[in-house]
């Protein structure tokens, strides 16, 4: 008797603090109020391990953009094209070597877009592109 009501007071000091965190699919996240950890910071952004100072031109695009690497990598480099309701329009793959991308935005719709650029030699970087 006394195993389980320790195991149900460590699952309501556990399991409850983490309900308000749940998602929902009109709202998000319900609560932001973590003032009840003690030592534990909530996520509130994933950063990119890159620094984001990529040359984007034109920006605003109507059909193709360039995005201009800082160095010439030398693995291969992909770039996704993601709406603003996180899906990917479209995948990219560029070969080693290649540090001016021509990117094909003609077939996407009006709107704002995040353009995803990943590669082993330059990490993840993430530029938003309006297309017009």
């Amino acid at each position: 008797m006394k195993s389980k009501l320790l195991l149900a007071a460590l699952a309501f000091g556990i399991l409850y603090p983490l309900a308000p965190y749940a998602q929902t699919a009109s709202h998000g996240i319900r609560n932001n109020d973590t003032s009840f950890f003690t030592g534990v910071e909530a996520v509130t952004n994933i950063e990119s391990t890159g620094n984001n100072d990529f040359l984007v031109y034109p920006n605003p695009v109507t059909s193709h953009t360039s995005v201009v690497l800082d160095d010439v990598p030398n693995s291969a480099v992909y770039v996704d094209i993601i709406d603003m309701n996180g899906q990917v329009d479209r995948s990219f793959q560029y070969a080693p070597g290649s540090y001016d991308l021509d990117v094909d935005m003609s077939r996407l719709p009006t709107g704002l877009y995040s353009v995803r650029v990943s590669g082993r030699d330059i990490g993840y970087h993430n530029l938003k592109v309006i297309k017009d």
